[in-house]
């Protein structure tokens, strides 16, 4: 049971860490991340984590120990505190997005009750000229 083990934890560090930086490289080059704070933290959440797995990708599959360096530990270190930082900082965005949407939402249905009582004024009206005619 502790091959499998073993056996879906090396599949699980792979798939986690490429498909983080597959998805930064090609989504970062043919999407303007730049241009929105959603574009920009996602981004920085997918190098967060590849940064983060670097040090086990190279112990699992190349046998390179390298946090027995201390540069590399700070290094693995500060990417587990950024994508931390950066989960509280999506919180931020959903919470901004869901009070500007509530907002938007409300004076939206109250736009769209205000056209569709004109609408239905405007076709009384005119179906009270056409009697009269």
């Amino acid at each position: 049971m502790t091959d499998l083990a073993t056996v879906l934890a090396d599949w699980g560090l792979n798939i986690a860490f490429w498909s983080a930086t597959v998805f930064m490289l090609f989504i970062g080059l043919a999407w303007p991340f730049w241009k929105s704070f959603w574009g920009i933290n996602i981004i920085i959440f997918d190098f967060a984590i590849a940064l983060a797995l670097i040090p086990s990708i190279l112990a699992h599959d190349f046998g390179l120990h390298v946090l027995s360096s201390t540069a590399a530990l700070w290094v693995e270190v500060a990417a587990l505190w950024l994508v931390g930082i950066i989960v509280i900082w999506r919180g931020g965005l959903i919470v901004t997005e869901q009070l500007r949407g509530t907002k938007h939402h409300r004076s939206e249905d109250v736009l769209t009750v205000r056209r569709n009582e004109k609408t239905l004024m405007n076709q009384e009206t005119g179906s009270e000229k056409k009697c009269q005619r």
